[in-house]
């Protein structure tokens, strides 16, 4: 009804599109929030809202354009510096990733991010040890202990054995390729 009696309100929009999120019906909010966005390009939370969608769907460039414009508009937003991380690191673009994700970090002290933070050293860097480390800060984050479920368990026990196995595969080519 409120729409009825005005439809140029940005956050009516809004506000309609988050009762789709409420009820798990993503894909129906997206059109409000766009409404939103259009009639006032400076709404913050739509574009929250926009890039939150987006990188559920994997949709890593419409979540890069909306989570770069909330950091625009509010550079120490800690969820919209971790989402336009999380949308970077998606698209494969690891420094620029490793930066927003640490500006998340410094501005809250967010696990989320430190975990995305060791999976963009290991996965697209390819660099073991700062990917155990921040894998550690990510334990540390969450208390010092993983519940079983927690996939960063699994990873970090194959981080330790992969760095284990470059150890002796070191070890064996500097001592002349292994036993004699």
């Amino acid at each position: 009804n409120s729409l009825k009696k005005d439809d140029k309100d940005a956050a009516l929009y809004n506000n309609r599109g988050m009762i789709r999120v409420q009820r798990g019906r993503y894909v129906e909010a997206m059109p409000f929030f766009r409404k939103a966005v259009e009639l006032d390009p400076n709404l913050l939370s739509a574009h929250l809202n926009i890039g939150a969608i987006a990188l559920r769907y994997r949709d890593y460039e419409t979540a890069e354009k909306h989570f770069g414009q909330a950091v625009k508009l509010s550079p120490r937003h800690a969820e919209g510096n971790l989402g336009y991380g999380l949308a970077l690191s998606g698209m494969q673009k690891a420094q620029d990733a490793l930066a927003q994700l640490t500006r998340a970090i410094e501005i809250k002290d967010s696990c989320s991010a430190q975990s995305e933070t060791a999976r963009v050293y290991k996965y697209q860097l390819n660099k073991l040890k700062p990917a155990l480390e921040w894998a550690t800060k990510y334990v540390a984050c969450k208390g010092g202990k993983l519940d079983d479920n927690d996939p960063m368990k699994v990873e970090i026990e194959n981080l330790k054995n992969e760095l284990e196995m470059q150890k002796m595969q070191a070890e064996a080519e500097a001592g002349g390729g292994g036993e004699g």
